[in-house]
């Protein structure tokens, strides 16, 4: 289960054994990285040790599993894949026992044993089991009282004891949100909104990608970033350039915004629940207030929404459905968006009424659309598109009116 001491263990064996390797690699949390859909990034720490400056080779999942094939069947490899959640991960990253050299060690590990069951070449070395009363109450005492046992008289009366632990039971969870939130109140204005941002929308992602979409909505992501660092609300994954954050801090700051407006989510900032963003949609109760909606699911998922809804977001700068198949289109969307990430976009077109200019990233891959829009279109902040796996598109945009564009996918269209 989660929490019980996996990673841990994996990275006492790696740092004890890594030195007699030719090339080792710990992929930390690869569910969490493969659901933004970043494996090449974990392909790309894979490789490193061996290609150094020349991974920028490496720019897709399908190359990248190639080149591992290719450059490390003749290593002595050992390779962590920490918390992996799907067969997908592995055959991205460690396919067969072929890819690596004689005495590499693949070590996987995964909260789902059915995942490990399916595949004949991976054997459980070990199954982690959670501590036994006498362990636990030691691992309790060197925390609580420094020493491996508690004093026969508890260092205070057993009443004593019995009454704190009853109030520990009885504190709301309002009152542990209320404590961490300390160091969320010290902040200004600015640093909050990027620790909410980042808290619904970007954890887990690239760095240079989350200061890149924080700048063009008005923050200052570098410096914003660090100052969240140093306060610890966030942290920062040196090996992957991945901006993190603890899951309780990230439980506060989900309840912060949804203190904003209890009773109604369209007058939150920030929406991710699923719950939350389908009664906005079917009740079309959307404000002004809301700044970002996100919304991924492992499968597709059908719904009736109303579209209309996004007629009110007037302040909508982030919007992310993933495997969502929305039943209407949209007329109208927030000509304030930066960042738009819609697969199965549902419309043939993207609405005639609406004008990008500040738009940094159009990814809408698997999407119903024939052509974006007629003629040119000026964005001049463009810098990513994906239209990958649009098969009815017959028309490509017309680029003139986008100078910064540096990332173009249509490589999986049928017609173009």
């Amino acid at each position: 289960m989660g929490g019980i001491g996996k990673t841990t263990i994996a990275k006492l064996v790696y740092d004890s054994i890594s030195t007699h390797f030719e090339s080792s690699s710990f992929l930390a949390n690869v569910r969490e990285v493969s659901k933004h859909g970043c494996l090449v990034d974990l392909q790309r720490q894979l490789l490193f040790p061996i290609l150094k400056d020349q991974i920028t080779q490496v720019w897709d999942e399908h190359w990248g599993t190639s080149v591992i094939k290719n450059c490390l069947y003749n290593k002595k490899v050992l390779l962590i894949l920490d918390d992996v959640s799907e067969s997908s991960q592995l055959e991205k990253l460690a396919g067969e026992k072929d890819w690596f050299g004689k005495g590499s060690i693949i070590i996987i590990t995964t909260r789902d044993r059915r995942l490990l069951d399916q595949h004949d070449d991976i054997h459980i070395q070990y199954e982690v089991e959670a501590l036994g009363d006498d362990d636990a109450l030691e691992l309790f005492s060197r925390n609580a009282f420094k020493k491996n046992e508690p004093e026969e008289v508890y260092e205070r009366d057993e009443d004593e004891w019995k009454s704190e632990l009853d109030k520990l039971r009885k504190i709301p969870k309002s009152e542990i949100i209320d404590l961490l939130k300390i160091s969320y109140d010290g902040l200004d204005k600015m640093n909050k909104d990027i620790f909410l941002d980042v808290a619904f929308f970007h954890k887990g992602k690239d760095e240079c990608q989350v200061i890149e979409i924080l700048d063009s909505c008005g923050l200052c992501g570098h410096i914003g970033i660090k100052a969240l660092v140093q306060k610890s609300l966030l942290t920062f994954d040196i090996s992957n350039h991945r901006v993190e954050m603890h899951d309780l801090i990230q439980e506060m700051a989900l309840e912060i915004v949804r203190r904003e407006c209890p009773d109604e989510p369209g007058r939150r900032s920030r929406l991710c629940n699923h719950d939350d963003i389908s009664h906005v949609f079917i009740n079309n109760t959307a404000t002004e207030k809301i700044r970002g909606i996100s919304l991924r699911t492992t499968t597709i998922e059908k719904t009736n929404w109303n579209c209309e809804a996004f007629s009110k977001m007037l302040n909508l700068k982030f919007l992310e459905f993933d495997n969502m198949m929305i039943s209407s289109s949209p007329r109208i969307l927030p000509n304030s968006l930066r960042s738009i990430k819609w697969s199965q976009y549902p419309s043939k077109f993207l609405p005639s009424s609406f004008r990008p200019n500040f738009l940094i990233s159009l990814e809408m891959p698997h999407s119903k659309l024939v052509r974006l829009w007629d003629g040119r279109k000026d964005l001049p902040y463009l810098k990513k598109m994906n239209l990958g796996a649009s098969k009815n598109l017959t028309t490509t945009p017309d680029f003139s009116g986008m100078p910064n564009l540096e990332v173009l996918e249509f490589r999986l269209c049928d017609n173009l």
